[in-house]
């Protein structure tokens, strides 16, 4: 819905912000989507770096995306040393990234998810 309010398609999502429930069911779930639909976009965790805050869970993740959106530097997912797929390569260092569109996702507690679409801003517009 996120996307469909933005006027965006899954292939306009440059980056996205994975939630990492860490839950093997939860976990397997969010990486089929992301390899499905956001299959070209870069993917992002900071759980892995932080550990899980509960609440503040969404706040620190949407400000980690929007510092990677503005300075067009991803940061390496931490700690993943078993991954869901091998095919898929996520960041283990810093990177630069060319992004436009950035994807939020949380998934809360007792089925109380969301999900935000965010544009970088762009003085010369």
């Amino acid at each position: 819905m996120a996307l469909q309010q933005a006027g965006l398609a899954h292939t306009d999502i440059d980056i996205v912000n994975a939630h990492a429930t860490s839950t093997p069911n939860g976990d397997e779930i969010e990486y089929s989507i992301i390899k499905e639909y956001f299959s070209t976009a870069g993917v992002m965790a900071l759980k892995g770096n932080i550990g899980h805050t509960m609440a503040a869970c969404g706040l620190v993740e949407m400000s980690y995306l929007i510092e990677t959106l503005k300075n067009s530097l991803i940061g390496p997912v931490a700690n993943l040393t078993d991954p869901i797929d091998s095919d898929y390569t996520f960041p283990s260092s810093s990177n630069s990234i060319n992004a436009r569109y950035g994807l939020k996702n949380s998934f809360g507690f007792g089925g109380k998810s969301a999900a935000i679409v965010l544009e970088t801003y762009n003085e010369k517009l």
